[in-house]
């Protein structure tokens, strides 16, 4: 039910004798200044862009709860029920919201509530005893894929409506290597994993449980793998012609993440004379030779790269034609 505070008649509050502790604003927008003869109130409405709530929690007998934990989305701002099982939230922009409530062995219950700016919106919430107030664990940051020589790296977010993040307990778990190395929440609530996984797919597990033994899990699927070299051709340019028996240069560029590049396996070839080089790279990834075989005719020539674990690059290539030498010409 939503009431307008602009217009509202002047009557004692609802709220009288109660001080939420959570808000004690709640007198100041919900009282009114009244004389003897009952005359007009002067409005203590929120701002024109701003509404409130007013949550009123009750057990599974009906009756209020005084204590409870009540928090509007994530679990970052909270408040408490007074005595009379209630709590006012204002300053809330218009919108729709889900509002929770929770009290320890008491459960837990959320309603949905419209606010609309310069109102009041009142809802009441019926804790569950079956529906207790799990830890909350959200994806934070993490890649699908990493490298076996590299960490992998996983950032949950974890809150609680009613425990400190130290009092969380966070554990980790891979489907194939078993318990993984576990932290404490940082002051924001985000727990990384960094860990040396085994190559292949992950499912990983993170649990993580409160001072009342209520545990929350997340799954999350990385892969570990092996990552391919590159290789790509700088020179000569594509549709080169040279006659037979002129000396070419190929010139080209490796690049592994894993493998030094010394141990790469580097092969360079052609659809016509096949197999031409396999000079290993320099340190920084050059790989060059020179060649006046050449037959006569048109070449793809090719340059792959293949690292100590068999994983191959994608092929460059390069097409150049191999002109007939001139009559009389002698190369030798």
């Amino acid at each position: 039910m939503n009431r307008n505070l602009r217009s509202r008649s002047c009557r004692r509050s609802a709220l009288s004798g109660v001080v939420p502790r959570a808000v004690l604003v709640a007198s100041a927008l919900l009282l009114c200044s009244c004389s003897d003869d009952d005359e007009s109130p002067v409005s203590t409405a929120p701002p024109a862009m701003e509404g409130a709530v007013h949550v009123q929690v009750v057990g599974a007998t009906g009756r209020p709860v005084s204590g409870a934990t009540v928090w509007i989305g994530g679990f970052e701002s909270r408040w408490e029920t007074g005595p009379l099982g209630d709590v006012l939230i204002d300053g809330l922009a218009s919108s729709f919201y889900d509002v929770w409530a929770g009290e320890g062995a008491g459960g837990s219950g959320t309603r949905a509530a419209a606010v609309r700016a310069g109102e009041l919106t009142e809802i009441q919430i019926e804790l569950d005893p079956d529906e207790p107030i799990l830890p909350r664990v959200d994806l934070w940051s993490y890649r699908r894929t990493y490298s076996y020589v590299d960490s992998a790296r996983v950032s949950v977010l974890v809150q609680d409506a009613q425990d400190e993040l130290g009092d969380l307990v966070v554990e980790w778990e891979s489907d194939r290597d078993g318990p993984l190395p576990s932290r404490r929440p940082d002051g924001s609530g985000v727990v990384s994993l960094a860990a040396m996984l085994s190559r292949g797919p992950h499912e990983l597990e993170v649990r993580v449980a409160d001072s009342d033994g209520f545990v929350s899990r997340l799954e999350i699927v990385v892969e570990v793998v092996s990552v391919r070299p590159t290789a790509y051709i700088l020179g000569p340019a594509g549709g080169t012609e040279v006659a037979a028996g002129d000396t070419v240069e190929f010139v080209g560029r490796i690049y592994d993440y894993e493998t030094p590049l010394e141990d790469i396996l580097v092969r360079w070839s052609s659809t016509r004379d096949g197999l031409l080089d396999e000079t290993p790279a320099s340190p920084n990834g050059t790989v060059a030779f020179k060649t006046a075989a050449l037959s006569s005719g048109v070449h793809r020539v090719s340059l792959t790269a293949t690292d100590h674990d068999g994983q191959e690059s994608v092929v460059a290539t390069v097409d150049l034609d191999v002109l007939p030498a001139p009559a009389g010409t002698n190369r030798e």
